[in-house]
């Protein structure tokens, strides 16, 4: 810390300066202290406890801050008649000042709005399967098949052919039921919800050769979480999911055994 002792003469004036900025700042604190206590004691005299005053500051400050939001909320209501009359106009309006609004935050993360129904595609989906794992996926039709010729175990006996989602982020919250229609040969199927080290999984589902509907209310999928890539999941209550960065249809370890053969074919996936 610089010492006033060790201060350069030349430098002096404007600690001066500085000084005298302090000293004011201080004044005016203490002046406005002593208006607010003569105001607290005036209060007490006519026998208003000083808790009532707290609690109307903390009121105040409350409707400053509803008033600022519904100015805000009027402010860009108008912008957007605005922008709806230049559009329905041609273009005919013409802002000599445009007025000054402050950009919106970016999201935290990527965000896709839920479709009422995520296509089967290969844009949207693609199959991910562990090494040695013989498996694929076909698209046709809006549908799509997972084919298993082979399971094979990694080093700590996991297999895995997925059928993962790639459309980014969605928020769940204002939805109810995932539904989808299934067929297939191999036994056991499961829809995984991923979102990070948290994740809820939907009950085993039995396979057969007949389509079969599937509806699923997000309150039935059962929600695990684990402290980081390298952990174990840990099993929770079963309750509905946030947001989720990837659907995943599971037909690999801990759905059917690895001796395992044969497709399960997917259509009509829904969001709702």
């Amino acid at each position: 810390m610089l010492r006033l002792e060790n201060v350069p003469p030349e430098e002096m004036p404007e600690v001066v300066h500085i000084a005298s900025e302090l000293y004011e700042k201080d004044k005016q604190y203490d002046e406005e202290s002593q208006q607010r206590k003569a105001t607290v004691d005036a209060a007490a005299e006519v026998g208003l406890p000083e808790e009532y005053l707290h609690r109307a500051a903390q009121q105040l400050h409350a409707r400053r801050v509803e008033q600022a939001g519904q100015k805000r909320r009027r402010r860009n209501g108008l912008l957007a008649v605005v922008g709806a009359a230049v559009v329905l106009g041609g273009g005919a309006f013409v802002f000599t000042h445009p007025p000054s609004v402050a950009p919106p935050e970016a999201p935290p993360i990527s965000v896709v709005q839920p479709p009422a129904q995520l296509a089967l595609t290969s844009g949207n989906w693609k199959v991910v399967a562990n090494k040695g794992t013989v498996a694929k996926t076909v698209f046709e039709k809006g549908s799509a098949t997972i084919h298993v010729d082979r399971f094979t175990a990694d080093s700590v006996g996991h297999f895995t052919a997925n059928l993962n989602s790639k459309v980014g982020a969605l928020d769940l919250s204002k939805y109810s039921t995932v539904s989808f229609t299934v067929r297939g040969t191999l036994p056991h199927v499961r829809l995984y919800l991923e979102h990070g080290n948290e994740r809820w999984r939907s009950p085993e589902l039995a396979v057969s050769a007949d389509n079969q509907p599937v509806q699923i209310r997000l309150d039935q999928f059962e929600h695990q979480t684990r402290a980081d890539a390298n952990a174990k999941w840990q099993t929770g209550d079963h309750s509905a999911p946030g947001w989720v960065d990837d659907f995943s249809f599971k037909t690999g370890w801990y759905v059917n055994d690895i001796g395992a053969a044969g497709d399960v074919t997917l259509s009509d996936f829904r969001i709702e």
